[in-house]
């Protein structure tokens, strides 16, 4: 798995009548969309008169005539060569979509050639957000011209828009559009960086074993970066022989993630890259396959190199990392067992009430194999965690209603009361017996 499908989430665009093509490729939202856009009931007749009035790309004339704000008195009109006919109503300022990526935010309303009116942001009162290239071809030249707060009226050829087919019944074939347009936001996205092997010479041993790395940009930072602060980076992955294998190029954020996260999804290049870096740092980093990753893509063999470009566009300070309690298994003189063979030994007796399986509670754990590798922890996020008490597994939901709030216990855990035959890959064994240190900090959200 690589990074992005591991940390990216997407959502569907509101689709909208410009839209050339639903999320999954069809046209049933824009069809739908197109049945009853302004929410009135139109008529066979109307339908027909929309559709065969539309039926060339009709020579409107004056601009005056135009649907829409009107234009100033002598206002220049200007023409693209493909066709696309535009003219300013409102500057604005700024830097507008810098590719055809790049994701903006709009009101706007369309007219046909006739006036009359088929869609409108501003009649379902909100601005829509979608990328320059997945709209008709006129919007993607048109906003490409445009700043953010401008707005611009276009006139869009039918081979511009929707061609022969048109969007029935309100859009017929090879109908000619007027669209003002106000572009409210621009959010650039990032394209892919070219691939370029970095030299050996240029390369830096870094902190852990195989990890070389080269700073292409200096950051304006002053310290590095803790595991537990709230990064927001932009990243692409290749092996050494140019094979790109993830990258959040094309997303319209930056991507968030933590190196604790990193570390914990085992991308070990990325978590031990970032512990070095600074806010605003450009970086490359280079290691054996093998390392880079706890489990190697299939895509990647595990002799390759692996190179990894990755900025750091934000940091913010997340919650310091407190010292995780040493491994400790409890003799069996030690342990207390219950019936169901759950075993565990009392630290710390706490002062307040004991949960029951319906409460929800807050605690602090660190949770190891029978052999000391530990396998998770909250210590070291600096966070305690919240969940109810009868969502977990079984020898917790048990071990926890034993305990009083402030209390700390260890717990020793049969697979029978944790995960079974089937354990929880990669880091928990089938049949495997668990071994807990839980401090409980609350009883109730």
């Amino acid at each position: 798995m690589t990074l992005g499908q591991t940390f990216l989430s997407s959502s569907s665009l509101l689709i909208v009548l410009v839209f050339g093509c639903a999320p999954d490729g069809s046209t049933e939202a824009v069809d739908q969309k197109t049945q009853n856009p302004t929410g009135s009931n139109s008529t066979t007749a109307e339908t027909q008169s929309a559709s065969a009035g539309n039926t060339a790309d009709r020579q409107i004339g004056d601009p005056a005539s135009w649907p829409g704000d009107p234009l100033l008195e002598g206002q220049p009109l200007s023409i693209t060569p493909s066709g696309l006919r535009y003219a300013l109503i409102r500057e604005g300022e700024g830097e507008g979509p810098g590719s055809a990526m790049d994701h903006v935010q709009v009101h706007y309303t369309g007219w046909l050639t006739d006036g009359r009116k088929f869609d409108s942001s501003h009649d379902r009162g909100d601005p829509v957000t979608f990328a320059c290239n997945g709209v008709i071809q006129g919007w993607t030249e048109g906003l490409q011209l445009m700043k953010p707060g401008s707005k611009y009226k276009f006139v869009i050829p039918g081979n511009l828009a929707y061609g022969p087919g048109g969007r029935p019944p309100l859009i017929g074939p090879n109908a000619t559009l007027v669209f003002d347009v106000e572009l409210i936001e621009v959010t650039r996205r990032v394209t892919l960086p070219e691939f370029q092997m970095p030299s050996d010479g240029d390369l830096i041993q870094g902190p852990v074993e195989g990890l070389r790395y080269q700073i292409l940009k200096q950051g304006t930072g002053e310290r590095t970066i803790r595991r537990n602060d709230q990064l927001m980076i932009h990243f692409s992955g290749w092996i050494d022989d140019g094979t790109l294998i993830d990258t959040s190029a094309g997303q319209p954020a930056p991507i968030p993630v933590t190196c604790g996260d990193l570390e914990s999804a085992g991308f070990n290049i990325l978590a031990a890259g970032c512990a070095i870096m600074h806010e605003g740092d450009l970086a490359q980093f280079v290691m054996p396959a093998s390392l880079a990753f706890n489990r190697v893509p299939e895509a990647v063999s595990e002799d390759a190199l692996v190179i990894y470009r990755v900025e750091i566009i934000t940091v913010n300070a997340g919650p310091e990392a407190l010292e995780t309690p040493p491994f400790r298994l409890p003799t069996s003189e030690e342990l207390v067992s219950t019936g169901t063979g759950l075993q565990y030994l009392t630290l710390r007796e706490g002062t307040g009430a004991a949960p029951s399986s319906a409460d929800h509670v807050t605690v602090h754990y660190a949770g190891w194999l029978t052999d000391g590798t530990l396998f998770d922890a909250s210590y070291p996020r600096g966070q305690t965690v919240s969940f109810p008490l009868n969502g977990v597994i079984k020898g917790w939901t048990e071990g926890l209603q034993l305990m009083k709030e402030g209390g700390e216990t260890i717990f020793v855990i049969p697979s029978d009361l944790g995960y079974g035959t089937r354990g929880s890959p990669p880091v928990i064994p089938g049949d495997a017996t668990l071994v807990f240190h839980v401090a409980l900090e609350k009883i109730g959200r």
